[in-house]
């Protein structure tokens, strides 16, 4: 097992039944421009929609750049290999060992379990290559699609944090789910 800090320095690439999940680039402007640019796929999601290549371009080398040890996937669909979504780790708290995933998806692709899949693997990666103890998920009361995605991939709903954050203009109630280590390890 990997210490947190060096899984962090290395972010590994995860490979299921129909994704390929590798570090975002900068090449994959377009192709993520594509759903992000999207309302239906922006809304219920922290960063706004996308109103140019520009903006794609400024959220992958942000994420290039950072330092706070978060890290983002490009969910690759392995039949068309094109970018379908992505999905990351971030607030990455070694202290307390654990750390919240975040994740959005085109909307081509919803309703196929896509995001369950990549979710599934993340968390499996996570606790099977680091020392992290918890990891945690929020979204927004309005989304059930999301909490549901998190119930199917053996989270379990904690609670309402009431008017946590506010979206785009919006003080929003948010539903936390969360596993911990000892939850995977009974799955």
């Amino acid at each position: 097992m990997a210490t947190a800090p060096d899984f962090f320095v290395e972010q590994p690439t995860i490979v299921t039944d129909r994704l390929l999940l590798r570090p975002i680039a900068m090449s994959d402007a377009q192709e993520i421009y594509e759903y992000c640019s999207r309302e239906e796929v922006t809304r219920f999601v922290i960063f706004p929609t996308h109103q140019s290549i520009a903006d794609t371009e400024a959220f992958i080398t942000s994420v290039i750049t950072n330092d706070e040890r978060g890290m983002v996937w490009a969910i690759v669909n392995k039949q068309s290999n094109t970018v379908i979504g992505t999905i990351g780790v971030h607030k990455v708290e070694l202290q307390h060992r654990k750390l919240e995933v975040g994740y959005a998806l085109s909307n081509n692709f919803w309703n196929k379990g896509i995001t369950t899949e990549a979710l599934k693997a993340v968390i499996q990666t996570i606790f099977e290559q680091t020392s992290i103890n918890r990891i945690e998920a929020l979204a927004m009361i309005e989304n059930p699609p999301s909490t549901k995605v998190m119930e199917k991939a053996g989270m379990k709903f904690e609670g309402v944090l009431r008017e946590f954050v506010s979206i785009k203009g919006v003080t929003r109630n948010m539903n936390i789910y969360s596993i911990i280590r000892s939850e995977y390890h009974k799955m």
